[in-house]
Protein backbone atom coordinates (compact mmCIF):
# COMPACT_ATOMS: atom_id res chain seq x y z
CA UNK A 1 0.00 0.00 0.00
CA UNK A 2 1.40 3.39 -1.06
CA UNK A 3 1.76 6.23 1.39
CA UNK A 4 -0.21 9.38 0.52
CA UNK A 5 1.61 12.70 0.59
CA UNK A 6 0.05 15.54 2.54
CA UNK A 7 2.73 18.08 1.61
CA UNK A 8 1.00 19.48 -1.48
CA UNK A 9 -2.47 19.99 0.17
CA UNK A 10 -0.84 21.67 3.19
CA UNK A 11 1.16 24.02 0.94
CA UNK A 12 -1.96 24.78 -1.11
CA UNK A 13 -3.97 25.58 2.03
CA UNK A 14 -1.13 27.76 3.31
CA UNK A 15 -1.08 29.70 0.03
CA UNK A 16 -4.84 30.24 0.15
CA UNK A 17 -4.62 31.41 3.76
CA UNK A 18 -1.81 33.83 2.85
CA UNK A 19 -3.86 35.20 -0.06
CA UNK A 20 -6.89 35.71 2.22
CA UNK A 21 -4.77 37.46 4.86
CA UNK A 22 -3.16 39.69 2.20
CA UNK A 23 -6.59 40.58 0.80
CA UNK A 24 -8.01 41.40 4.24
CA UNK A 25 -5.04 43.44 5.41
CA UNK A 26 -4.54 45.06 2.01
CA UNK A 27 -8.05 46.48 2.17
CA UNK A 28 -7.58 48.14 5.56
CA UNK A 29 -8.85 51.69 5.75
CA UNK A 30 -6.24 54.37 5.41
CA UNK A 31 -6.38 57.26 7.83
CA UNK A 32 -8.84 60.02 6.92
CA UNK A 33 -7.36 63.51 6.60
CA UNK A 34 -9.32 66.06 8.64
CA UNK A 35 -9.04 69.86 8.35
CA UNK A 36 -11.20 72.38 10.21
CA UNK A 37 -11.64 75.92 8.88
CA UNK A 38 -13.07 78.91 10.76
CA UNK A 39 -14.93 81.79 9.16
CA UNK A 40 -14.77 85.40 10.27
CA UNK A 41 -18.02 86.15 8.46
CA UNK A 42 -21.53 85.02 9.39
CA UNK A 43 -20.98 85.09 13.14
CA UNK A 44 -24.41 84.70 14.74
CA UNK A 45 -25.46 86.48 17.91
CA UNK A 46 -28.14 85.43 20.38
CA UNK A 47 -27.54 87.01 23.77
CA UNK A 48 -25.69 85.85 25.82
CA UNK A 49 -24.02 83.69 23.14
CA UNK A 50 -22.08 84.07 19.92
CA UNK A 51 -21.94 81.31 17.33
CA UNK A 52 -18.83 81.05 15.16
CA UNK A 53 -19.38 78.95 12.02
CA UNK A 54 -16.71 76.44 11.05
CA UNK A 55 -16.48 73.72 8.43
CA UNK A 56 -14.56 70.49 8.23
CA UNK A 57 -12.99 69.04 5.12
CA UNK A 58 -12.41 65.29 5.20
CA UNK A 59 -10.23 63.60 2.61
CA UNK A 60 -10.98 59.92 2.08
CA UNK A 61 -7.88 58.38 0.42
CA UNK A 62 -9.49 54.91 0.42
CA UNK A 63 -10.76 53.07 -2.64
CA UNK A 64 -14.16 52.60 -0.98
CA UNK A 65 -16.80 55.05 0.19
CA UNK A 66 -16.87 55.44 3.98
CA UNK A 67 -19.80 56.59 6.13
CA UNK A 68 -19.06 59.28 8.70
CA UNK A 69 -21.30 58.64 11.71
CA UNK A 70 -20.18 61.19 14.27
CA UNK A 71 -17.99 64.17 15.04
CA UNK A 72 -17.41 64.65 18.78
CA UNK A 73 -14.91 67.26 19.90
CA UNK A 74 -14.23 69.84 22.59
CA UNK A 75 -13.50 73.38 21.45
CA UNK A 76 -11.08 75.72 23.22
CA UNK A 77 -10.81 79.46 22.54
CA UNK A 78 -7.42 80.84 23.65
CA UNK A 79 -6.97 77.86 25.98
CA UNK A 80 -10.41 77.89 27.65
CA UNK A 81 -12.96 75.20 26.87
CA UNK A 82 -15.97 76.99 25.43
CA UNK A 83 -17.99 74.46 23.51
CA UNK A 84 -18.48 70.93 22.23
CA UNK A 85 -19.14 69.90 18.65
CA UNK A 86 -21.48 66.93 18.36
CA UNK A 87 -22.56 66.07 14.82
CA UNK A 88 -24.41 62.79 14.32
CA UNK A 89 -25.96 63.04 10.85
CA UNK A 90 -24.49 60.25 8.66
CA UNK A 91 -22.47 61.55 5.69
CA UNK A 92 -21.04 59.48 2.85
CA UNK A 93 -17.36 60.22 2.28
CA UNK A 94 -16.82 59.31 -1.38
CA UNK A 95 -13.79 57.20 -2.28
CA UNK A 96 -10.64 59.18 -3.07
CA UNK A 97 -12.44 62.49 -2.67
CA UNK A 98 -12.78 65.49 -0.35
CA UNK A 99 -16.10 66.00 1.47
CA UNK A 100 -17.06 69.19 3.30
CA UNK A 101 -19.42 69.56 6.23
CA UNK A 102 -20.36 73.22 6.62
CA UNK A 103 -22.10 75.32 9.24
CA UNK A 104 -20.90 73.58 12.36
CA UNK A 105 -21.29 76.19 15.09
CA UNK A 106 -18.95 76.93 17.98
CA UNK A 107 -20.94 78.47 20.81
CA UNK A 108 -19.28 80.90 23.21
CA UNK A 109 -20.54 83.47 25.68
CA UNK A 110 -20.42 87.10 24.57
CA UNK A 111 -18.24 88.16 27.51
CA UNK A 112 -15.72 85.40 26.80
CA UNK A 113 -15.74 86.40 23.12
CA UNK A 114 -15.07 90.03 24.05
CA UNK A 115 -12.05 88.97 26.10
CA UNK A 116 -10.81 86.93 23.14
CA UNK A 117 -11.54 89.77 20.68
CA UNK A 118 -9.09 91.99 22.55
CA UNK A 119 -6.32 89.56 21.63
CA UNK A 120 -4.57 90.10 18.31
CA UNK A 121 -4.88 86.40 17.54
CA UNK A 122 -7.69 84.04 18.50
CA UNK A 123 -6.60 80.43 18.83
CA UNK A 124 -9.25 77.76 18.34
CA UNK A 125 -8.24 74.26 19.41
CA UNK A 126 -10.45 71.32 18.46
CA UNK A 127 -9.79 68.01 20.22
CA UNK A 128 -11.86 64.85 19.96
CA UNK A 129 -12.64 62.26 17.29
CA UNK A 130 -14.50 61.48 14.10
CA UNK A 131 -16.19 58.09 13.85
CA UNK A 132 -16.45 56.54 10.39
CA UNK A 133 -17.35 52.93 9.65
CA UNK A 134 -16.92 51.89 13.31
CA UNK A 135 -13.41 53.38 13.53
CA UNK A 136 -12.39 56.46 15.51
CA UNK A 137 -10.03 58.98 13.93
CA UNK A 138 -8.49 61.41 16.45
CA UNK A 139 -8.83 65.17 16.01
CA UNK A 140 -6.27 67.52 17.54
CA UNK A 141 -6.12 70.70 15.49
CA UNK A 142 -5.43 74.35 16.12
CA UNK A 143 -6.78 77.22 14.01
CA UNK A 144 -5.46 80.78 14.27
CA UNK A 145 -7.69 83.77 13.45
CA UNK A 146 -6.01 87.16 13.23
Amino acid sequence: MAKKSFVFPVLALGGVAAAVIYYLTGSKLQKLEIAFKAFQKNIKFSFPNLYLPISVEITNPNKNTVTLNEINADVYLNGSKTSTILYTTPVELKARAVSTISNLLIKTEVFSALDNALSKTITIKIKGYIRADKMNYPIDQTIQIQ
